[in-house]
């Protein structure tokens, strides 16, 4: 079992040096100047913020991430979690048209909103960290990944359609796609569900 692992684990980091770190620092650096744009643009607009928190709100209460008392469930938050990743490499499957893209720049756009929505509304930004900071290192990161990874896919699928040389053989490239996403996005969504539902909370407290 350990001499399996390592063999993975050896052929993921092959695979993300080789094929996906510069994709994922394209989008990891997309993804924080879409949420400064985005935070600028809600202080601007607090009206179209304030939409956005509002939508998002009522569309939690119909994902299962919460429970009949309010309370935040770490399998519910962890199964949606999973299944958003999940989908932002399934896209990539669709060639030409990147639409992992769709995922990174909705999430930064709502993160923006969010912070103008509610450093607008009194709470301090030091709070507005503290209530992101500790489970979206780890969500986030899961995120972003995952968009690379389904852009990754959608390069090399295009390639692949029009018959131009790629970087690898294509299957190759699905495994390794599959293999960093269960190795990498499964295991940081699950400690950000654990942290979102038993840590976050604390931590912000202690900064209101």
């Amino acid at each position: 079992m350990r001499d399996f692992l390592k063999k993975e684990v050896a052929a993921l980091w092959e695979f993300y040096v080789n094929s996906l770190r510069t994709t994922f620092e394209n989008c990891a650096v997309v993804f924080v100047l879409i949420f400064a744009l985005c935070l600028v643009m809600g202080f601007m607009r607090t009206e179209e913020a304030s939409a956005v928190v509002e939508e998002f709100i009522e569309g939690v209460s119909e994902l299962g991430v919460v429970d009949e008392d309010g309370t935040i469930s770490v399998s519910g938050l962890f199964a949606n979690n999973v299944r958003a990743a999940a989908w932002s490499v399934l896209y990539g499957f669709l060639p030409f048209i990147f639409l992992p893209a769709l995922p990174l720049g909705s999430n930064a756009y709502m993160l923006g909103s969010f912070g103008a929505y509610y450093i607008s509304s009194g709470l301090s930004p030091l709070s507005f960290a503290a209530g992101i900071l500790p489970h979206g290192i780890f969500e986030l990161t899961a995120l972003i990944f995952a968009c690379a990874l389904g852009i990754r896919i959608c390069r090399e699928l295009t390639r692949f359609v029009f018959a131009k040389p790629c970087e690898r053989p294509f299957s190759q490239t699905v495994r390794g796609v599959l293999r960093a996403y269960l190795l990498v996005c499964v295991p940081l969504m699950g400690v950000a569900a654990v942290i979102e539902t038993y840590v976050t909370p604390h931590i912000m407290a202690l900064t209101m």
